[in-house]
């Protein structure tokens, strides 16, 4: 917790590419640990390395030593050699459910005395996407814009959120055909330029609209309109958002 760990070595991978770093780091693994039961290796971001670096690791990890743990943390899985992966063990994390991070929030923020309404804190962890490095990330941002006294308005102006109505009035016009409706609305909030936010927020809704069409309970107040829709339609529409997605 404090950093004082000798036999643990954190490494970040995209700064630490070559491969002639890789077999610096690879001389050591041979040593004992100091005070631990093993000596541990972080690399993080283990996909930046160079296809040179990958081989120096792939004699080490077929026969590592008994003292040794490699950890290896990615976000683009991908990239990293089926050579390489064929020797881990291999765990997928899940993304932070939003409530987890905005219950972290709350936390943070009233250690550090700063402001807020509780719609603010879900619209950043919304804005997240599952990582909580990310919403810190656009606290900070936000807490210096907002002079520590987060509102919801300011944090929507901020991060390019329309109001919850665009998204079920843009819906209501495409399931309605008007196209002449879709584009006025399109144009008359052209201020958000996050194009991507603007698809994953309808997407967002038509979701759960049709889950919402199976527990009609607990439908939030801007569904109502929607439960009587056609799923399949909606399925279709899903569909479309999908596949736009890839263009981003």
């Amino acid at each position: 917790e404090n950093g004082s760990a000798i036999d643990f070595q954190e490494v970040d991978a995209a700064s630490r590419r070559g491969v002639e770093e890789t077999k610096e780091l690879l001389d050591s693994v041979p040593y004992l640990p100091t005070s631990s039961p093993f000596k541990i290796y972080l690399l993080d971001e283990i996909h930046m390395l160079s296809k040179e670096s990958f081989n120096s690791l792939l004699k080490t990890l077929e026969e590592p030593p008994e003292h040794v743990v490699f950890l290896f943390a990615t976000t683009e899985i991908d990239k990293v050699p089926p050579t390489v992966l064929s020797r881990c063990v291999q765990f997928n994390l899940s993304a932070m459910k939003v409530d987890n991070i905005k219950n972290q929030l709350q936390l943070i923020f009233d250690e550090e005395k700063i402001k807020y309404d509780e719609n603010s804190l879900k619209l950043i962890a919304e804005a997240a996407q599952g990582s909580i490095r990310d919403a810190l990330s656009i606290s900070e941002k936000l807490i210096s814009f907002c002079n520590r006294n987060l509102k919801e308005k300011e944090v929507r102006d901020v991060l390019g959120i329309p109001e919850p109505e665009i998204i079920s009035n843009l819906l209501k016009s495409i399931l309605d055909e008007d196209a002449t409706e879709v584009l006025s609305i399109l144009e008359n909030y052209g201020e958000y330029e996050d194009h991507e936010f603007l698809l994953k927020s309808l997407m967002d809704l038509i979701q759960d609209i049709a889950i919402s069409q199976f527990d009609k309970k607990g439908a939030k107040n801007n569904i109502n309109d929607f439960l009587n829709t056609d799923p399949a339609k909606l399925q279709f529409l899903y569909q479309i958002g999908l596949s736009n997605l890839k263009h981003f």
